[in-house]
């Protein structure tokens, strides 16, 4: 990423793609009659495993250095990050079950955090504290 025009041009079309995507799923998946509260979840669900697919054919690495954070930032870019910090791991010699722990330990932090920032806004909001 250098600041120029080129890098923000990018990370729109590869985020407004990723979410033109998600929203393709969401579509499909209300098409089916699923229940509206299973659309999310396997929408996200599906986009995971496009982008670990996409990831080990080495087709998400070349999007996130053309779309910059319109490809890591969105949810789809979770499941390479962990691969990412899974296959560092396995090559630096840890074994596989510590790789796991240490690949999944920082996004494990991450949403600890916001499930509680999360649950403290819902009881301000909600005038129970």
């Amino acid at each position: 990423m250098t600041g120029k025009p080129r890098d923000f041009f990018g990370a729109f079309v590869v985020g407004g793609a990723i979410s033109a995507a998600c929203q393709c799923l969401v579509l499909l998946y209300s098409g089916l009659g699923l229940p509206p509260v299973m659309i999310p979840i396997l929408m996200l669900a599906t986009i995971s495993v496009i982008s670990t697919i996409l990831y080990v054919f080495g087709i998400y690495g070349k999007l996130t250095v053309f779309g910059g954070m319109g490809a890591i930032l969105p949810f789809c870019g979770l499941a390479p990050a962990i691969c990412t910090a899974l296959s560092n791991q396995l090559k630096g010699g840890v074994k596989a079950g510590k790789a796991v722990w240490e690949a999944l330990k920082p996004i494990a932090l991450i949403f600890a955090i916001g499930y509680m920032f999360c649950f403290c806004i819902a009881l301000v909001l909600n005038g129970t504290v």
